[in-house]
């Protein structure tokens, strides 16, 4: 049987890494959450989780990416599946994404000492298309031998800044932060399935208000924007020589300068993963056949992955469900001189912000969550109907 909505990117790891992912698990990372202007989200919240590589506690951890060719380069396992939070911004807004290994805490690691590598943050509109992905940012090694991922990333607890350009037109957009962690990239994984440079990515739902005109130009594709032998991919970090090239595109003319971290509030949500989960990838094969236990039931099946090719509005829905919206006017003043005359022109910007509340149906896409199955709150029964969502027939 053929399954529709698993991400293709599970044919990126062969049947005989698995062991291998299992057993480096401790060195892995994901986004957990993302602040706007200091101001948590909520954990889970607008981020689309990969599913687990493993039962636990290896599922804890998000699995690497290798295969730079699969036509989930996108947004990683499961990145065709919305999650029902979009999180609203407006231009010049800046986006933190919290990237954490074991817990949302001070105290995490936030990635293995050994991991060295850039970091990169795209934009695409939501759906992305061909050629739609423009990079906003990206640091490599810098200074003595200082690499964003070990040394800038960690001394910021995980933290990660990007600002919205300023002007973009409003509208759906899906932003793509990355990691690429280089200490087996002295081989190309299309040579040897065992190394390769180990990619770390999601995609984060926003929409982002305001009355901008500025539009995307066009961008680079995924997979298609990153190559096996690019010196980017395939780079030994350990040496100081060659001189380290970012992969990709170059940053875009339009997006906003490197804001500087805000002054972050408190975590909303989970600040742990939980003690067990229920369903896990286990197995792949390069002929898209994907294996998942699931409640102590293992199955194979064909996978393809799905994108829609329009946007569809998330829901979290559920009866029971209620919507409060607190507006709040931001107002900037601009005053200019001349010999004769003085002119000051305000402008007002509104930000929305939607709480949801669900009193009586707990809808399995809106809670707590942590990679998919398996979070907070999440039930057998739970998983189920969300499996049945996602392995569509």
């Amino acid at each position: 049987m053929e399954y529709k909505g698993i991400k293709g990117q599970m044919k990126s790891l062969a049947i005989a890494v698995v062991g291998l992912l299992a057993a480096s698990a401790d060195a892995h990372t994901r986004v957990w959450s993302v602040y706007v202007n200091g101001v948590d989200q909520g954990t889970g919240v607008g981020v689309r989780d990969p599913i687990p590589e493993g039962p636990p506690p290896y599922g804890y951890s998000n699995w690497p990416f290798k295969d730079v060719l699969s036509p989930d380069m996108k947004c990683h396992v499961l990145g065709d599946q919305q999650d029902c939070n979009t999180i609203n911004v407006l231009p010049g807004d800046v986006v933190t994404f919290d990237w954490h290994h074991d817990n949302r805490t001070t105290a995490d690691d936030i990635i293995a000492t050994s991991h060295l590598g850039p970091c990169l943050i795209y934009i695409s509109p939501d759906p992305p298309t061909d050629n739609s992905w423009v990079k906003l940012w990206h640091q490599g090694q810098y200074g003595n031998n200082q690499w964003c991922t070990t040394n800038n990333l960690i001394d910021a607890k995980g933290k990660l800044n990007v600002a919205i350009p300023n002007d973009l037109a409003p509208g759906n957009y899906l932003l793509r932060p990355e990691l690429i962690a280089l200490h087996e990239g002295d081989t190309m994984w299309s040579q040897n399935t065992l190394r390769g440079a180990q990619l770390y990515f999601e995609c984060v739902q926003i929409h982002v208000g305001g009355d901008g005109t500025v539009e995307l130009p066009e961008g680079v594709s995924f997979p298609g924007a990153y190559a096996f032998e690019d010196p980017g991919i395939h780079y030994n970090p350990y040496v100081t020589s060659p001189t380290y090239y970012l992969p990709g595109p170059t940053v875009w003319s339009g997006a906003a300068a490197s804001p500087p971290a805000p002054t972050f509030g408190p975590i909303v949500g989970a600040s742990v993963g939980p003690a067990s989960w229920n369903t896990w990838v286990n197995g792949y094969t390069y002929t898209q056949t994907l294996t998942v236990s699931q409640s102590g039931t293992t199955t194979s099946f064909l996978y393809t992955p799905s994108w829609s090719t329009t946007y569809n509005t998330p829901t979290c829905g559920g009866s029971g469900t209620t919507t409060t919206t607190t507006t709040t006017a931001r107002v900037t003043t601009t005053t200019s001189s001349t010999p004769s005359a003085t002119t000051t022109t305000t402008t007002s910007r509104t930000t929305t912000t939607t709480t949801r509340t669900t009193v009586t149906v707990i809808d399995t896409m809106l809670q707590p969550h942590y990679a998919q199955c398996g979070g907070i709150q999440w039930s057998n029964s739970m998983c189920f109907a969300l499996q049945m969502r996602i392995f569509q027939p």
